[in-house]
């Protein structure tokens, strides 16, 4: 009985790694106040596999109407910035917002060349005066297709 139940303590020790979330946020400041306000991030898959589509949900809280405005987005692999794009907030949910929930989605394919490992993403959120509504940060591990076989 003994070695059986260290047998399954071992396994759960070797492959707790696999089941924990490989993606972490938080906004850029701790002490600044936004418009937005950020309630969570949802990354699918994840791990996010080189070569393959990933999709970052994040539902938020707007303040106040917003009419419009951009996203921001900043890639860093190693502390390098990799990626940077700017798009039209419209595009990635229905304008105008009115006060309260909505939901900012947003997917990505990947190329297969895509160096595997930790990545980290800024996004800025602006309204169309260019004043920032949120900020955060997501942290987030790009791995290959061959580990999903491991």
């Amino acid at each position: 009985m003994g070695r059986c139940l260290q047998l399954v303590f071992s396994l759960i020790i070797i492959f707790s790694p696999f089941a924990s979330a490989k993606y972490s946020w938080r906004p850029c400041s701790s002490t600044e106040e936004y418009q937005v306000t950020v309630n969570d991030v949802k990354v699918n898959p994840d791990p996010i596999k080189r070569g393959g589509n990933a999709t970052f949900e994040i539902p938020a809280v707007a303040s106040e109407t917003i009419i419009g405005g951009t996203i921001k987005v900043q890639v860093y692999y190693l502390g390098l910035n990799v990626h940077e794009e700017m798009e039209d907030l419209c595009v990635r949910t229905n304008c105008p917002i009115p006060p309260g929930q909505f939901s900012l989605i947003n997917s990505e394919s990947l190329p297969s060349y895509a160096p595997t490992g930790s990545y980290r993403l800024q996004m800025r959120v602006e309204n169309e005066l260019g004043h920032l509504l949120t900020c955060l940060s997501i942290n987030f591990q790009i791995s290959s297709m061959q580990s999903e076989l491991l």
